[in-house]
């Protein structure tokens, strides 16, 4: 295991250790992984050192599941979900503002070094990989926030300057490696998460490759959110006919059928530019005629029902050249019309850059694995090229997938895990049962987070004001065949969300704003305010899943099913293995309320069962128990 970049990190803090510092503080976990979430005053440089000493000195940890091929260790994964700048972020002297950097020089925002601090920290939480939100450098134009958006790629095959301690003076590259090392010594994966449709619209590569984007007349005005004024630049507006057509169209998956957009939109489109120039942060195409375009914003891929806000500071990149395909909309996106979509059109040049970015970091950093941002959008011959790239390097390189359908396409495409909608059905009680019990009903074929929360939702302690509605949904992940996913804050009840982006209405979008976001602006957690009774559940929870992984990593129906009584506020959840030798229930009370009384029969010829959580013992009568259960209570029992 190669610690030369740690140890690179190491001397680097250790020649700053006796900088004076007037007032640092951070969360006490921060130092020690079982101490609370309280602020404790520090030397940064001391601490920084003697924790990084500390993971170099100790032995390594050996990785949670064996090497095998085709990033099937995913299974065994317990998530933590960190984006670097705000879940490394704190108001470390204590002003009241989080700097990008304060007076003493050092960052306030979340760092590389920072997070290296945390890791101890996260493994206590039984996680065993971390997946990080994207890291490459961030563009400046349509900037949300005042961070600006992870997603904006400026720069694929660069890291963002904000993620490195500019006192340091080693650079997001020197501290990312030391990162990727100190992990793999404490036994923990590394994903990262990649964003190859689109990029930024001041990126990089507009001065080399102008033809790898899609340009529109500088004149025209982009359209205002909700307006159906189809003389400026949106998204395509269909007419209700065309778009019950389309639904029709798109249900039967038939792609010879796809509706163009109006040639009004098409009209927008300008060719390739003779000359491309960076004009106050942004780039200006000119042509030999006098005439000016501009860089296409994106918006949504979907045609039908998903009207959100433009995406105003990335644009789509053009992956494939046909002259009747001159524009930006889901036919030339995500459905891509197969007279568009053909091979020989494929712009094999773009295709050979994308191609190689997850590779790059494979090689020079060591990662594990790749969560791929709007896979679905990508062409399937695309994707084939980009996994076996990664696995002629890594055999048992993962990739996973931000795709909400949890079918057999993802899995034939290569991936180890998709999103799923775990996460955007909990909130809705009913919803969630529907999904319950088809997921008992019928399993998959591929494996998807468990999490009531991610970035794109509200946070899950706020949907009913509740820690115990927290653990419950926790409870509930881990002992199915999820992955379990840990939206890092969610660990400790940090109730602002870091976007807005699903199931949040137009009021709470306009009331929230992207200055109060994490995703978009400079936003450290409250800690200090966190409830260390959730950490505690998590720690219990994950050690309980893992004391038998590969039953409870079973995706085969046979191995879970629903535990059946009269009380429509109880459920129950079988899990065993085939042959009925290891058998384990979880019962929960879905009320938050009120106390309920349940009997209940188990496949149990115990006379007592013990609760897991607590070790109380509950008596069973001929097979059947009878249970008060508190709002929210959730039993864990070995039958």
């Amino acid at each position: 295991m190669n610690l030369a970049p740690l140890q690179k990190l190491h001397d680097a803090i250790y020649a700053k250790r006796k900088q004076k510092i007037d007032t640092y503080y951070v969360p006490a976990c921060w130092h020690d992984p079982m101490a609370g979430v309280e602020a404790v005053a520090v030397q940064p440089y001391a601490v920084w050192e003697e924790i990084i000493c500390r993971i170099i000195t100790q032995s390594p940890t050996p990785r949670f599941a064996p090497d095998t091929e085709n990033g099937e260790w995913s299974r065994y994964a317990n998530v933590y979900n960190l984006f670097v700048r705000s879940g490394a972020a704190y108001d470390h002297n204590g002003d009241g503002k989080l700097e990008f950097q304060n007076k003493d020089g050092l960052r306030e925002t979340g760092t590389f070094t920072k997070a290296i601090c945390l890791l101890p920290y996260i493994q206590s939480l039984g996680c065993n990989t971390i997946h990080l939100l994207p890291i490459t450098k961030i563009g400046e134009d349509g900037k949300k926030g005042d961070a600006g958006s992870p997603y904006a790629i400026r720069n694929h095959y660069k890291l963002d300057d904000s993620l490195a301690e500019p006192s340091l003076g080693l650079g997001a590259e020197a501290e990312f490696a030391a990162f990727v090392a100190a992990a793999h010594h404490l036994g923990m994966r590394v994903v990262c998460e990649f964003i190859l449709r689109t990029a930024a619209r001041d990126a990089d590569i507009v001065a080399e490759h102008p033809e790898w984007f899609y340009w529109i007349d500088a004149s025209i005005p982009i359209r205002e959110h909700g307006s159906a004024d189809e003389s400026a630049y949106g998204l395509p507006i269909f007419t209700a006919a065309e778009e019950a057509e389309l639904a029709e169209t798109l249900n039967k998956r038939n792609k010879s059928r796809l509706i163009p957009p109006h040639k009004t939109h098409q009209a927008m489109f300008m060719p390739i530019p003779d000359a491309v120039a960076l004009v106050d942060g942004k780039w200006v195409g000119t042509y030999k005629s006098g005439g000016k375009s501009r860089i296409a914003p994106a918006f949504t891929d979907w045609p039908i029902g998903d009207h959100q806000p433009p995406w105003g500071d990335v644009t789509y990149l053009r992956l494939y050249d046909h002259p009747g395909f001159n524009y930006i909309a889901y036919n030339t996106l995500r459905v891509y019309d197969p007279v568009f979509s053909k091979q020989e059109n494929a712009i094999e040049p773009l295709w050979d850059y994308l191609t190689n970015v997850v590779p790059y970091y494979q090689e020079n950093f060591g990662i594990d694995g790749a969560l791929i941002d709007m896979g679905h959008a990508l062409p399937a011959a695309f994707k084939a090229r980009m996994v076996a790239s990664s696995r002629r390097i890594d055999p048992n390189f993962a990739y996973w997938d931000e795709q909400f359908q949890v079918g057999q396409e993802s899995k034939d495409e290569g991936y180890n895990v998709v999103m799923g909608a775990m996460a955007t059905t909990f909130p809705e009680p009913v919803a969630f049962q529907e999904w319950l019990g088809d997921f008992m009903a019928c399993g998959r074929p591929i494996y998807q987070f468990g999490s009531a929360e991610t970035h794109n939702t509200h946070r899950a302690i706020r949907i009913h004001n509740s820690t115990d509605y927290a653990k419950l949904a926790f409870s509930i992940c881990a002992f199915l065949p999820v992955v379990p996913f840990i939206h890092n804050g969610f660990e400790f009840g940090e109730a602002r969300p870091a976007n807005t982006g699903i199931g949040f209405t137009q009021t709470e979008i306009a009331e929230i704003g992207d200055d109060n976001l994490s995703l978009f602006s400079a936003i450290a957690f409250d800690w200090a305010n966190g409830d260390p009774s959730l950490i505690k559940w998590i720690r219990q929870t994950l050690a309980l899943r893992d004391e038998h992984p590969d039953l409870y990593t079973q995706l085969d129906p046979d191995t879970m099913g629903p535990l059946v009584n009269d009380n429509p506020s109880i459920n129950g959840i079988l899990r065993r293995d085939q042959d009925w030798t290891r058998k384990f229930a979880l019962i929960y009370n879905t009320d938050l309320q009120e106390h309920q009384d349940v009997w209940m029969p188990l496949p149990t010829g115990r006379e007592f069962l013990k609760d897991r959580y607590t070790d109380e013992l509950i008596p069973v009568s001929n097979s059947w128990v009878h249970v008060q259960l508190d709002p929210a209570q959730v039993l864990w029992l070995e039958l």
